[in-house]
């Protein structure tokens, strides 16, 4: 089963990983940088912060574009994969702990949650999903059901 992030996913980004930050850095920048008259040996420095504000607000929301296209999560019979920007993270059903879902208040306006699954291996967390209880319930009956074969 392909899983994938919410659409809302790049508004919640937008204000978890940073890009605010780097918004209201740049902001701030462009004020000081307006509010001296030039500055000394840079021809028309008004447009010269102009551009760099402009190239660091869209490297910074080109990031979280890709991040939302490329982000897909997979539920298999035996494992469950995070793919992202830089690979694929995988852990098996048996190595796994602990699945919870997290919602901070910007998630729960926007109606959407994280799940996380604690593993031996490392934690995985499956993103911004639109429906995070259903894909708890999946992984945690996947698990019990390899634990009871187990048995």
């Amino acid at each position: 089963m392909e899983v994938r992030p919410s659409k809302k996913a790049v508004v919640v980004w937008f204000f978890e990983k940073g890009p605010f930050l780097t918004f209201i850095c740049v902001f701030c920048l462009y004020l000081v940088m307006m509010s001296i008259d030039s500055i000394p040996y840079v021809y028309n420095s008004e447009l010269s912060v102009i551009t760099f504000s402009s190239v660091l607000l869209f490297l910074s929301l080109f990031s979280l574009f890709y991040e939302y296209r490329t982000k897909k999560y997979f539920i298999l019979k035996k494992q469950v994969h995070v793919k992202n920007i830089f690979g694929v993270k995988r852990t098996d059903f048996k190595d796994i702990d602990d699945v919870r879902v997290v919602r901070t208040p910007i998630h729960r306006i926007m109606k959407v949650g994280d799940v996380l699954v604690k593993s031996k291996k490392g934690n995985l967390a499956f993103e911004c999903i639109k429906s995070p209880e259903k894909i708890k319930k999946e992984i945690h009956d996947k698990v019990s059901k390899l634990i009871s074969k187990e048995k």
